[in-house]
């Protein structure tokens, strides 16, 4: 039973605790009787905490919105346009009771918000569409009054990605509009609520994505406008037709109730029915024994799910999820975040989530500017119970964990520890203390970090009691705590402890030391170093001598001396495939420092990734397929095989020529097949000396985006290979563009005295005088330092971190999208953005829906 909210005046002697699972019953008002305190918005007596119940969610694009039972908003993830408060924090990572206004209804958009409150409508947050209101140049921190232009009450509002509409008796719209997505008949942005073209005035609901909308009218039913290049608008019209649908669509769906626009698609419920149309992918309209089709995509509402009493729809880039009865169900694609919120990190699918819940909301995916990210799931909400559940990548903290999983700045890593070094791959992290602690964290995707499986299709995170979906701190490998040395790379871990090896995680290809062995597997041999190398190989030494396993400078070896690396310093090797088919964009590139401290390279050089000028164009003629030959200009060298499939649609056969296939005896390089990913055809790698000296070096982690660096003797950094995020730091002056690819070194201006670099997805930092210095993409914090961007910083930039006195970093190191750094003293810090938690600092995303955490009592 609830219990009922009373006035201050009547608290004197009849204050009871709250019991479990039941409402606060006195709010603060003002202030609380004698013994009592105020938290999360109510008084309560000594040792008693009381949490408020929710009735309604409303996801946006990084940040959430709830509210409680006295319709307070409680709101929390990124700040970083005022979307939540007009506070300067840019992340609020707890739910926080923004203030005491009672709210009728509220709508969370890109990276605005707005609200109802008895009839008039209230607008916040980003608006450089004017999405907001036309009266405030740039973001609007503090709630700003819309007027109604017939000066009826406001009845409904909703909020799109860059667009906001209100509901009196007429249909306003206003911000974006370049697609026709505002329904007035134009394809430019409105500053002020603008009627859509229509003369209907029973309006009851509005859903706006990017590009078209949709609302539904008590007596005219369901219509949609705007973007129509995937038949979204779904009025059974032409697809695209290089125009978009300007003015309401009248819908052919009697009785629609509730409506979702997607990036490319729509859903609707009507008569308890779900029905999706256009965009047709990987059951993005629906349960995919119903909606995976040979028709391409559906201009008009078809039903997507044999199951009836659906009442509720919300949708988000590529995925929606819908309440049936008290049951939550998802489908769609969801690269990024937890995809269904089933325990697995996959991205696409149908399924149901949960049972006992009574609202869903799905926010826009968060990324700054129109490019990358389009499928990321950023936020997914439900509640249950009157409690609110969030899934998704946390970047700003919008699970309400108390972390996020995206740092622009260096953060300490959890837990106190000295460092005496620190190993990043693209997935996970692993360090030694200096006293020889092994802590490892990141994914359990396949069992790299400690061991245990968690997150995939045949172990969903919840499979296995008491192991995690990902460890977003340090965590002590169980059966191998203490370590002299560890190596990381994407899917495996191998760690020194005397003269014994021990690997773990996946072995596909023999990386663990033996081809079949279980991990954790110790490696025979009396060992004194190990190598971070590729994915699918691992390198150590014994003996003086450097041994090999796995695919390093050939594939799938077993335990092999390679004595071309006797005595190097380091080995880094940026993408090693196996034995396969291989893709035109697996290209590999592997580099060491020999014992003279000469940069050797072998791999892939078809884009300068050896800094030793443009690739020697190919000779027709030579069986080999270089990287500038197709089959049309030398199809001696480059004849393909064709393969030929019976299509699933018409049933026919289907023939192509595919130019790469390993074990064909053409060595197609220009197709992607190396000496690495099939040594059957391109045999053993060669190893090229560059003549050219350095005390640090790195590579870039993917194989498509990868810069290589090297601090100079002189302490100067340079880099050469691909940029297009400006990693290699050279600009052409004239067109203010990255020169791409950078075929010789490129000296970066401004540094002196490095000592260190570390080499990233699009990212390179490197250490110099003791300081922090990063360049390259900004998208997801990446540098360290200053506002994301889209834009390439090519000039190295300062990480200002507050050390103590005479502390100063000597070490980096760089993984996928994140980059870590140790201090002399033994400090570690990390930034940038890492979804399954291998920052280290607490944040980490959830591919289940987790309980959010209300802000702690003040």
């Amino acid at each position: 039973m609830r219990a009922v909210v009373v006035g201050l005046a009547a608290l004197v002697g009849c204050y009871e605790a709250p019991t479990q699972g039941e409402s606060c019953s006195i709010l603060c008002v003002d202030t609380c009787p004698e013994e009592m305190a105020c938290v999360n918005g109510y008084c309560v007596g000594d040792g008693d905490s009381c949490e408020p119940e929710f009735g309604r969610v409303h996801a946006g694009n990084g940040f959430a919105c709830g509210l409680d039972e006295q319709r307070r908003r409680w709101c929390w993830g990124a700040n970083d346009h005022h979307q939540l408060s007009a506070s300067d924090e840019t992340q609020i990572v707890h739910a926080t009771l923004i203030d005491d206004t009672r709210w009728d209804s509220l709508a969370s958009g890109g990276d605005h918000a707005c609200g109802i409150r008895n009839g008039e409508l209230f607008c916040w947050g980003g608006n450089d569409r004017q999405q907001v209101t036309a009266t405030v140049i740039g973001d609007v921190a503090e709630p700003v009054r819309i007027a109604s232009p017939n000066a009826l009450p406001w009845k409904y509002v909703a909020t799109g990605y860059n667009a906001t509409c209100g509901i009196t008796d007429r249909l306003y719209c206003w911000g974006a509009g370049d697609n026709g997505q505002l329904g007035n008949g134009a394809v430019t942005d409105v500053a002020v609520p603008t009627a859509i073209a229509s003369e209907i005035t029973d309006w009851e609901t509005v859903s706006l994505g990017r590009n078209h909308s949709c609302a539904i009218s008590r007596t005219g039913g369901l219509h949609c406008w705007g973007y129509n290049y995937y038949g979204e608008v779904g009025n059974g019209g032409p697809l695209y037709t290089g125009t978009p649908v300007l003015t309401p669509a009248a819908i052919s769906l009697p009785g629609a109730t509730s409506v979702a626009v997607a990036a490319y698609s729509t859903c609707a419920v009507a008569g308890g029915q779900l029905y999706c149309w256009g965009y047709q992918y990987s059951s993005v309209l629906g349960d995919p024994a119903l909606t995976d089709t040979c028709t391409g995509p559906r201009a008009e509402p078809a039903l997507s799910s044999g199951l009836s009493g659906w009442t509720t729809v919300s949708a988000s880039q590529y995925m929606s999820c819908g309440l049936r009865g008290d049951e939550v169900w998802c489908w769609g694609i969801a690269v990024g975040g937890g995809g269904l919120g089933k325990g697995v990190w996959n991205g696409n699918g149908w399924g149901r989530v949960t049972l006992g819940a009574s609202d869903v909301s799905l926010g826009w995916n968060a990324n700054v500017d129109e490019e990358g990210d389009t499928q990321d799931l950023d936020l997914a909400c439900i509640i249950v119970d009157g409690k609110i559940q969030c899934w998704g990548d946390n970047r700003f903290g919008q699970l309400a964990q108390g972390g996020a999983t995206m740092h622009p700045t260096p953060r300490e890593i959890a837990g106190d520890h000295r460092w005496a070094s620190l190993t990043a791959s693209d997935v996970h992290t692993c360090g030694v203390t200096t006293g020889g602690e092994l802590y490892c964290w990141g994914t359990m995707l396949s069992g790299q970090t400690i061991g245990k499986v968690a997150g995939t299709t045949a172990l969903p995170c919840g499979a296995i009691p008491d192991v995690p979906c990902t460890l977003s701190v340090p965590t002590s490998v169980p059966f191998h705590p203490m370590a002299d040395a560890v190596a990381v790379a994407d899917e495996h871990t191998c760690a020194l402890l005397g003269t014994t090896l021990t690997c773990w995680g996946t072995n596909g290809a023999g990386q663990l030391g033996m081809a079949g062995a279980m991990p954790p597997y110790t490696v025979p041999g009396a060992w004194t170093q190990v190598f971070s190398t590729g994915s699918s190989g691992q390198c150590a030494v014994q003996n003086g001598e450097t041994w090999c396993w796995g695919s390093v400078l050939q594939p799938r070896l077993p335990l092999t001396h390679e004595p071309q690396l006797d005595g190097m310093s380091g080995l880094f090797i940026n993408a090693v495939v196996g034995n396969a088919t291989v893709g035109g964009n697996q290209r590999t590139l592997g580099c060491f420092l020999d014992k003279s401290s000469t940069l050797v390279c072998f791999g892939d050089n078809t884009l300068g990734q050896f800094g030793l000028g443009p690739p020697t164009p190919g000779v027709c003629g030579n069986l080999t397929c270089d990287f500038d030959e197709t089959a049309t200009t030398c199809p001696g060298d480059c004849p393909g095989t064709q393969v030929c499939t019976v299509d699933r649609c018409t049933q026919g056969t289907v023939c192509s020529t595919v130019f790469a296939r390993c074990g064909d005896g053409v060595c197609t390089r220009g197709h992607g097949e190396t000496c690495s990913s099939c040594g059957v055809d391109c045999g053993a790698c060669p190893v090229q000396s560059t003549d050219r000296t350095y005390v640090a070096f790195g590579v870039g982690m993917l194989s498509n985006q990868a810069a290589a660096c090297g601090v100079r003797p002189d302490g100067r950094v340079e880099c050469w290979g691909r940029n297009q995020g400006g990693q290699a730091g050279l600009l052409d002056a004239t067109t203010g563009r990255t020169v791409d690819p950078v075929y010789t070194p490129y000296e970066l201006p401004g540094l002196s005295g490095c000592t260190a670099v570390g080499a990233g997805e699009t990212t390179t930092c490197a250490i110099c005088d003791g300081d922090i210095w990063c360049w390259g993409s900004n998208r997801r914090g990446t540098l360290g330092e200053g506002k994301l961007s889209a834009a390439p910083v090519t000039q190295p930039r300062k990480v200002n971190v507050a050390l103590d006195a005479g502390d100063r970093f000597v070490a980096i190191t760089s993984g996928s999208g994140y980059s870590c750094a140790r201090t002399e003293q033994g400090r570690g810090f990390c930034w940038g953005f890492h979804r399954y938690g291998a920052l280290g600092t607490g944040g980490t995303s959830a591919n289940l829906p987790v309980d959010i955490k209300l802000a702690p009592a003040k």
